[in-house]
């Protein structure tokens, strides 16, 4: 008996993955299951750039703006919560679209987590403490000299990941992308990737535009009403550490969206290094989106 197929969307963020699994969910009675880390927190929305109700016109979206910026849900947990979620809509006999950028999450889903070691709370601290001396510049430094190639899977914008990243290194004395080659688990379903191909500078202009669009509505607001919880690892993310040096006054709000844009645009390279580098993505020129079908 053959498995049941998991759709599996991927790629750069602003390449229009959740149109995409709207539309193919609608035409297969599926449902669209978030992997993307930002979009779980029921809080914040527009520096997530989360779905909109509208925007899902009628999909179910399994753990959209369900989990709390106070309560992250890590690789480890959406892991094993993923794979529930997947064996019921099967049991129910719907089918399931996976749509999300976040690498870690993902491979987790599909391929089962490493054996890594836990927190060290010494290093932890030590890193802290590096992280409030010298700023997250210096956290990155050190893990490009201990493990350059873990710098194009995680994003260097988040603080946490960068700690744990490095945690791990110093740890174990091995880099952390060396102990991320677990042999791959045993999963009741097909996975099937596919991820939308857009020119470098098409993509480059997509993400500007949604910048401008998430300004528009409401992101200084947002950043500035949530200024007070930075700390906490779902500001750790492009969108919103960007305004404190305006609301400092220490910067214009021109050059924070500017910079939200740029780093944005790097988050992109990175993630299409990454997403390159599964030989099992189909990719779908931007060309051939509109007219792209996919059937269970």
């Amino acid at each position: 008996m053959s498995l049941p197929q998991l759709l599996i969307i991927v790629g750069p963020t602003a390449s229009g993955k959740s149109a995409l699994a709207v539309r193919i969910a609608k035409a297969n009675n599926a449902v669209v299951l978030s992997a993307d880390s930002r979009q779980f927190y029921k809080e914040v929305s527009i520096g997530t750039a989360r779905i909109t109700q509208a925007e899902m016109d009628g999909v179910p979206h399994l753990l959209v703006g369900e989990s709390s910026v106070y309560h992250p849900i890590s690789a480890g947990q959406f892991e094993h919560l993923g794979l529930k979620l997947i064996e019921e809509q099967h049991l129910l006999g719907r089918n399931v679209v996976v749509c999300g950028g976040s690498g870690l999450f993902l491979d987790a889903l599909v391929y089962g987590m490493d054996d890594l070691p836990g927190s060290n709370p010494e290093v932890r601290q030590s890193l802290e403490n590096l992280l409030q001396a010298e700023g997250l510049g210096a956290l990155v430094t050190q893990l490009y000299q201990l493990d350059p190639v873990i710098l194009e899977s995680i994003d260097v914008h988040n603080p946490r990941r960068v700690i744990r990243a490095l945690e791990v290194c110093l740890v174990t004395g091995k880099p952390y992308s060396s102990l991320r080659t677990k042999k791959e688990a045993t999963r009741p379903f097909e996975a099937v990737w596919i991820a939308p191909d857009w020119p470098r500078e098409l993509l480059y202009e997509r993400i500007n535009w949604r910048v401008e669009q998430m300004v528009a509505n409401g992101l200084e607001e947002e950043a500035r009403n949530w200024q007070h919880a930075f700390q906490l690892e779902a500001f750790n993310t492009i969108g919103y550490q960007e305004w404190l040096p305006y609301f400092h006054g220490e910067a214009s709000r021109d050059s924070v969206i500017e910079a939200i844009q740029r780093n944005t645009r790097r988050l992109a390279k990175r993630q299409l290094t990454y997403w390159r580098r599964n030989p099992n993505i189909v990719w779908i020129k931007h060309l051939e989106l509109e007219n792209f079908s996919f059937t269970f």
